[in-house]
Formats: C-alpha cells, sequence, structure tokens
C-alpha cells in the first residue's frame, strides 16, 4: 500500500516543524522513526508498518 500525496506531506510537515537537530536523531535510524511515525501520525503507520523500511528510506532522502 502506498502513500498518498497528501499523507506524504502531512508526515513531511510534521517533521519539517521538528528542531533540525532532533529531526536528523529521528531520522538517523529506523527504530527512531518508526516510533516518532507511530506517535506523530499512528493511522499512517499502521498503513505502512510492513513496509516501514522503505517509508523511512524515502523520508530520508526528501528531508535531511
Amino acid at each position: 500500500m502506498k502513500l498518498t500525496d497528501d499523507e506524504k506531506r502531512r508526515v513531511i510537515d510534521e517533521l519539517e516543524d521538528i528542531e533540525p537537530a532532533r529531526r536528523n536523531t529521528l531520522l538517523s535510524n529506523l527504530k527512531n522513526f518508526s516510533s516518532w511515525l507511530m506517535s506523530a501520525c499512528y493511522d499512517i503507520f499502521i498503513k505502512v508498518k510492513n513496509f516501514i523500511v522503505d517509508v523511512w528510506d524515502w523520508f530520508k532522502t526528501h528531508i535531511l
């Protein structure tokens, strides 16, 4: 299941609201990203949990 453009934008907006050093920490490893996504956007986390590595890789390349 793919994320919609609106879902991607929502996660990006959430990440952009975070102080840059903290955002880098969240994106630095899968465990940090997964924990953050679960708390910030639970509905999206549930949708992507089975392919979270691909989602994490995509956001790392679009945010950092």
